[in-house]
């Protein structure tokens, strides 16, 4: 039997409790917080037994960065990336640079003047 330990995030919204699992990419909702947990260790075990009988139980694990210790998978420290953002103070538009005002034009086809003849 192979046991895999993963980690577990809950949040309450609306009256209701969210249940993810960041590692494997599975969501599961309840009304209760621990009917949330329940229902997503369902969801979590079933997928789990279906990568088994597949065969791909590993190459799963390994892929959402769990790591081998002998006979259990522990969620790894896997790190995507720094990101920066870098946001600038607002500066309101100058004159300059407020879009200049196009005189209005009428089309040389709906003029007054009558068309030639």
């Amino acid at each position: 039997m192979t046991k895999v330990t993963y980690r577990t995030e809950l949040f309450p919204s609306d009256g209701r409790y969210t249940a993810l699992t960041p590692d494997l990419n599975i969501v599961r909702i309840g009304t209760t917080a621990e009917d949330a947990i329940e229902s997503l260790r369902d969801g979590v075990d079933g997928y789990l037994q279906v990568c088994e009988s597949d065969g791909v139980l590993e190459a799963v694990l390994e892929d959402a960065g769990f790591e081998n210790h002998g006979d259990a998978w522990i969620p790894g420290k896997r790190t995507v990336g720094k990101q920066t953002a870098h946001v600038r103070p607002y500066k309101p538009p100058t004159q300059t640079q407020r879009p200049q005002k196009i005189p209005e034009t009428t089309p040389s086809h709906s003029r007054a003047e009558p068309p030639p003849q």
